[in-house]
């Protein structure tokens, strides 16, 4: 499997957690920009332990679909390496076990309905590159049988290479979560783009 096949993976499976944990999912791009290979992006945020939980788990899924894709771990670590460093501040915050919560993650990116629409997601994003917000809840809802392809022509497709962000990006903190070739930071668009998949706060 390509480095791009995986990357779909990685940023799939962020976006298919972020929607079904309730945060708002803004989309997903594969397109590669600077050192960034790929990301997601999310309005989440987290007030209480079970969305602390949640919100782990949205930034570890990346990296466990990765895995199950078929990925070497020690190359899926790599690049979900900012996701680890955001997850360490939760992590602390909770005072919980790192290999507790990817266990978690794990769980929720291998449960069937799950798995069934991060490969739904990855494969529109091998497609058409980057899918917004809307077209993931309808993938979801595809991948769970409660929706349709005609569905996707009722919304606005993004334009090749560029993820909209449809000025949402006030309260709660948007949040961007990109695959990266190498540990050094990029900005794009207003957001902190960055090594591995970490999930960094707008500005």
């Amino acid at each position: 499997m390509s480095e791009r096949r995986y990357t779909a993976f990685h940023e799939g499976a962020h976006a298919v957690a972020d929607h079904r944990l309730g945060f708002v999912c803004l989309g997903a791009t594969i397109a590669p920009r600077g050192d960034t290979l790929g990301a997601a992006q999310a309005m989440d945020g987290w007030n209480d332990e079970q969305q602390a939980r949640d919100s782990l788990t949205a930034l570890y899924a990346g990296y466990c679909a990765s895995i199950e894709a078929g990925e070497d771990e020690a190359v899926a670590r790599k690049g979900a390496d900012h996701d680890f460093e955001q997850a360490d501040e939760v992590l602390v915050c909770l005072g919980a076990a790192e290999t507790e919560c990817l266990d978690v993650a794990f769980a929720f990116v291998r449960e069937p309905s799950n798995w069934r629409a991060i490969e739904l997601v990855a494969a529109e994003l091998l497609l058409h590159e980057v899918l917004n917000g809307d077209e993931v809840a309808i993938l979801v809802a595809i991948a769970d049988g409660e929706g349709t392809r005609a569905d996707l022509g009722s919304v606005s497709r993004c334009p090749p290479g560029r993820l909209q962000l449809n000025g949402r990006h006030a309260r709660p903190p948007a949040h961007t979560v990109g695959r990266c070739r190498d540990d050094e930071l990029q900005s794009a668009d207003g957001f902190s783009a960055h090594t591995g998949g970490g999930r960094v706060a707008a500005r």
